[in-house]
């Protein structure tokens, strides 16, 4: 089932590569080990390169390292009566990819929102620490999740980052805000032996959220989303779009749906209903080797500064377009306390003010 989609995806990498001067027989490996599922094709496609094999040993140690990680959190939250769940990468680790498929850089896992200092502190009894300032999304009254870090050892690969989430933010928002809970729907539907999980259903909308609020450049997220896609039941529409309403990303949903069941050749899911229309194509990409090209030749920075680009990707997937001007309203006039945070040795709120629109105006010319 998964090796139709892995070689539709091989040959758009490919095209792209060779559109960006890449040479070669491995140019399509390389590029998807750049977006961090290299081994999800070697596998699936029983294809070889120098170093493959190592890459997928090495991988797979780093997924045992958060596994393990990831089950001794769940059990000090389940001991301290925190109510949670796992989801996006470690999550799909069995039910999607197997061990060396993808890369895994941190743990996410959602908690209520009353729950959020007993996670804190049953966190700290495992070694975890807040990472600094400048590595958390956002001030500490706007922010929904919050990153920490545990050291063991003395390598890289040994250090874990969870990515500790109490809340959504809104998809017409480009700054932090901790305003949207995960619906009653998604905790209904937790299950999984080892680590708890939402239902394919719930999480497919989680997935599309996440590739919504990364401005639809996370590639990796995307090819998430679409391995979901294809175990979806014959009934699952109904469920996927009223959780989707309910998280404020039903046209994200919609959207990629269309595009990932038009690339890949998969059946459309009775019930959600694909969108494409002209706030769609603000996205810049409609198929899957635009969605690729985009992805390359967007700088990193941009998906946690304020841009042009970004503020016409998000008004394609945002549910309605009233929130255009919540949009614009960041951009403008953005909270007191993200001007604080943002530009802390500013000497006024209107200083940093003035810092703010100073570099959106740089923005705004470079384009």
């Amino acid at each position: 089932m998964t090796e139709p989609v892995a070689a539709t995806l091989l040959s758009a990498l490919d095209d792209v590569a060779a559109e960006v001067g890449r040479k070669g027989p491995t140019r399509a490996l390389e590029l998807a080990r750049d977006f961090g599922f290299e081994g999800y094709l070697a596998r699936c496609l029983d294809l070889e390169a120098d170093g493959v094999r190592e890459r997928r040993v090495y991988r797979g140690l780093e997924a045992a390292i958060l596994r393990d990680a990831a089950l001794e959190l769940g059990a000090a939250f389940q001991q301290a009566d925190v109510p949670h769940f796992f989801y996006k990468g470690i999550a799909l680790l069995g039910p999607v990819y197997q061990v060396g498929d993808r890369d895994l850089q941190d743990i996410d896992v959602h908690v209520t929102p009353p729950a959020r200092e007993a996670a804190l502190a049953a966190l700290a009894a495992l070694g975890y620490r807040p990472a600094p300032e400048d590595e958390q999304p956002g001030p500490p009254d706007l922010r929904g999740a919050c990153v920490l870090h545990r050291e063991a050892g003395g390598t890289d690969i040994e250090t874990v980052t969870v990515d500790l989430h109490w809340a959504v933010e809104p998809l017409d928002r480009l700054l932090p805000r901790a305003t949207v809970a995960i619906p009653k729907v998604v905790w209904d539907s937790l299950g999984g032996e080892a680590l708890i999980a939402p239902s394919d259903e719930c999480h497919l909308v989680l997935l599309a959220h996440h590739v919504a609020h990364h401005d639809m450049l996370h590639l990796k997220g995307i090819i998430d989303f679409t391995l979901l896609w294809q175990r979806l039941s014959t009934g699952a529409g109904a469920k996927v779009e009223a959780v989707a309403r309910e998280v404020g990303a039903l046209r994200a949903v919609r959207v990629l749906g269309g595009i990932v069941s038009r690339e890949f050749d998969l059946p459309q899911t009775p019930g959600i209903q694909p969108e494409w229309d002209w706030r769609a194509s603000q996205i810049g990409a409609s198929d899957l080797r635009g969605l690729v090209r985009l992805a390359l030749a967007t700088p990193s920075e941009e998906a946690v500064t304020i841009t042009p680009g970004r503020i016409r990707r998000r008004l394609g997937v945002i549910d309605r377009w009233s929130g255009l001007w919540k949009l614009l309203a960041d951009v403008l006039v953005p909270p007191r306390s993200h001007l604080a945070w943002r530009w802390p040795d500013a000497g006024s709120r209107l200083h940093a003010w003035g810092r703010h629109a100073s570099s959106v105006a740089g923005k705004l010319r470079r384009r």
